[in-house]
């Protein structure tokens, strides 16, 4: 059974890495609005949805796999900025994923 608590800590430590991507995020042209709107989206979802995962896979690959997971509809859309920058939108998913596994389940136990 998921747990309230854990839902709502993940989808704060979502939101915490949404604005630390926004805030690592750089194009010469500078970042549109929209871009940033959007990366805040998707870490807040992918911090809800790790903390409200049932998957029995372990924590890692859990929060590796729907870091992947929530990060890659995000792709397409910075891919019209920069590739480089897409690529590095969905590997730091990778990265938020593992650490937002990390907090809830090693560090806070929930």
């Amino acid at each position: 059974m998921v747990r309230a608590t854990r839902v709502a800590f993940g989808t704060i430590l979502g939101i915490i890495f949404g604005v630390l991507t926004i805030k690592l995020m750089h194009a010469p042209t500078g970042i549109p609005r929209f871009f940033s709107y959007f990366v805040l989206l998707s870490r807040a979802l992918m911090g809800f949805g790790i903390g409200a995962s049932g998957l029995n896979i372990g924590w890692f690959f859990n929060g590796a796999l729907l870091g992947i997971l929530y990060s890659l509809p995000s792709y397409p859309v910075f891919y019209t900025l920069s590739p480089f920058g897409a690529f590095w939108v969905v590997f730091t998913g990778l990265i938020y994923g593992i650490v937002i596994e990390i907090i809830l389940t090693l560090i806070l136990k929930i």
